[in-house]
């Protein structure tokens, strides 16, 4: 029986034994031969010294980080989520290279759109640095969770000699294991601002490839320019960037193109509902043409206004009781519902606020939620994360946002699945990032950056599901929190006393509940967090059943023959194309027979029944 432990895929070691697969030749002894692999490749090897590459001090160490297993996992909490029964969208609260190690196996190639909002490095928003030999126990400094207090995250300034490499080596492990994420036919979609356009850029073509860039948008963020002081003599910036990658190459792509805003049809005659709109327009300047100025249905235009189309267009229009006058005796013409269908918005790489909305509707969106007193400035807008959501995912796809923020990924979700009565998913991660004891938002009750989200959450799904009669989309949410591994690790000391000797018997942790094992558990078989779990009691035990038969968990102190000959007949009950069982290692017990010898007749019993894949936690 083959024994579980508390570290996550080792992705050094799926890649290589990839390669084994296919070049099984150029290993020797187990080890990588170079020069075997140098053959086999032939002439797409480039040994050449002067060749274009992007490198910055400690690339190497960013790499290692992403590919080192983490020792976390994430621990359930029903008491702070929405429908935790039923829901599928999920808040992780933690640091996200940490979560994105241990998503790595259950959502490996399942996510259509990632959209990340990252620190754009002002020098003001926080650019935290990993530590490559517990960054566990370096997120609990960060946030407080020990030594009483959190560490300052807040700063990198520009006079900071390593300004642009802290950033860089933030980013690339995140976009090296956001990569692993994406379905074939997935994006990723990174904002920016100018500071670190270019090396974003860089990484990007480095982690996707330059061939898989799909787009890069310039959202105009700014309705209105900066006037203060001397800052109208300088060039204004009000744009911001949104690099869009593919998984595979951008022209290979296609993607949705987006409705225009709804129109409404507030009239109604015998041939139908209509909306108005006028019919004349400007006759000054080079507008001006005086054969557009003619009677017509007993109207004749002013000197400033002429008609939009020719005589004999105008002329049916009235025939046909299609043009109308308004309560100010000015013409209308009539557009039936039942003509008309929604105009599209080609995909434009340069959007207008129109489209997208500004950094200030998105503060007006938030303050709606949660009230005024966030603290919050740069907050993106619903209508933005709308659009873009609507053009680069599909009805059931999974959104992932791993620096979530304030969560307005989410509302856009929320909220465009009740326009359009779709069932996209969503799945978040935002560090607890701690807010300033002497702010506003600290005394409004926000003690983190993840307490905005959370309550954004909350206030969207009430008001959707007040404002919508009968509305049944999923407006929940799952919490769960990013923490060590709910596995005792096995250190060898000749030193350890008796009592801790008889700790170690059970290797589960002593704050650790079953419900953190079982999650932990899922994570370890790659298995989607949102599956359904049954219980099921079989001779006084609990055994937990995650997705109709595909996992059974029995993490009891006295797992039995019987309990193994049920867990038999629930898989001929459920019939799961395959079944595996965790069982608790230092649960195997019987009043009358050794604890080995039980061990060995279930694994013997399970096998029998066709259920190869038994494991011990």
């Amino acid at each position: 029986m083959d024994k579980m432990d508390g570290k996550t895929l080792d992705i050094v070691q799926e890649n290589i034994n990839k390669l084994k697969e296919i070049f099984p030749e150029v290993f020797t002894e187990g080890k990588l031969d170079c020069d075997k692999l140098k053959e086999e490749l032939g002439d797409f090897i480039d040994d050449r010294e002067e060749r274009y590459s992007f490198n910055w001090n400690g690339k190497r160490q960013a790499k290692l980080i992403a590919q080192t297993p983490s020792t976390g996992t994430i621990r359930p909490c029903p008491e702070e989520s929405l429908d935790w029964e039923n829901t599928k969208n999920i808040f992780i609260e933690g640091d996200n290279l940490e979560v994105l190690k241990l998503l790595q196996k259950s959502y490996y190639r399942k996510v259509k759109m990632i959209y990340i909002d990252p620190p754009y490095n002002t020098g003001k928003d926080f650019v935290y640095k990993d530590d490559f030999k517990d960054n566990i126990k370096n997120y609990k400094k960060i946030t407080g969770q020990v030594d009483g207090e959190g560490h300052n995250i807040s700063n990198n300034p520009e006079t900071n000699g390593r300004y642009h490499t802290n950033w860089l080596n933030m980013m690339y492990p995140r976009l090296k294991l956001a990569r692993n994420m994406l379905h074939d036919d997935g994006v990723i979609l990174v904002s920016i601002g100018d500071a670190e356009l270019s090396n974003l850029t860089s990484i990007m073509n480095e982690i996707f490839g330059e061939e898989n860039r799909v787009a890069i948008f310039t959202w105009k963020s700014r309705a209105k320019p900066t006037n203060a002081g001397d800052a109208k003599f300088r060039p204004q910036k009000v744009a911001e960037y949104i690099l869009v990658y593919g998984r595979r190459a951008g022209d290979e792509l296609k993607f949705n193109v987006v409705p225009a805003k709804t129109r409404t049809y507030p009239h109604e005659d015998a041939d139908g509902k209509y909306r108005t709109t006028t019919i004349l327009t400007s006759n000054r300047g080079t507008f001006r043409r005086e054969t557009m100025r003619f009677a017509s249905g007993g109207y004749q235009p002013d000197e400033d206004f002429r008609w939009k189309a020719g005589k004999q267009t105008i002329d049916n229009l009235f025939q046909n009781n299609r043009i109308l006058l308004n309560d100010d005796g000015v013409p209308q013409e009539k557009k039936y519902e039942h003509e008309e269908q929604d105009p599209l918005y080609p995909i434009y790489c340069f959007m207008e606020p129109e489209l997208t909305g500004t950094a200030e509707t998105g503060k007006s969106d938030l303050n709606e939620i949660v009230g005024n007193k966030h603290g919050l400035d740069t907050v993106k807008p619903v209508l933005l994360l709308k659009y873009l959501t609507a053009t680069f995912s599909d009805e059931d796809d999974l959104i992932v946002d791993f620096f979530a923020g304030s969560c307005t990924t989410a509302q856009a979700v929320f909220e465009l699945n009740a326009e359009q009565s779709s069932n996209r998913k969503v799945l978040l991660v935002q560090i607890p990032e701690l807010i300033n004891q002497d702010s506003e938002a600290f005394a409004a009750g926000f003690k983190s950056i993840v307490d905005i989200g959370k309550r954004r959450l909350n206030g969207v799904s009430y008001k959707l599901r007040t404002s919508i009669e009968n509305y049944a989309g999923d407006l929940g949410f799952k919490v769960f929190k990013l923490d060590s591994t709910n596995i005792k690790p096995w250190e060898v000391d000749f030193d350890l006393t008796q009592r801790e000797l008889e700790d170690y018997i059970s290797n589960i942790k002593d704050d650790r509940n079953e419900h953190d094992i079982l999650y932990e558990v899922l994570l370890k078989f790659g298995l989607d967090l949102t599956l359904p779990i049954t219980e099921h009691m079989i001779d006084g035990q609990k055994v937990y059943d995650i997705g109709m038969g595909a996992l059974m968990v029995c993490l009891s102190d006295n797992i039995t023959i019987n309990v193994a000959e049920g867990i038999v007949s629930l898989k001929e009950q459920l019939k799961p194309e395959i079944m595996r069982v965790v069982l608790k290692d230092s649960g195997f017990g019987d009043k009358e027979l050794d604890a080995n010898v039980v061990k060995a007749n279930i694994i013997h019993i399970l096998k029998d029944a066709g259920i190869e894949d038994v494991r011990s936690l």
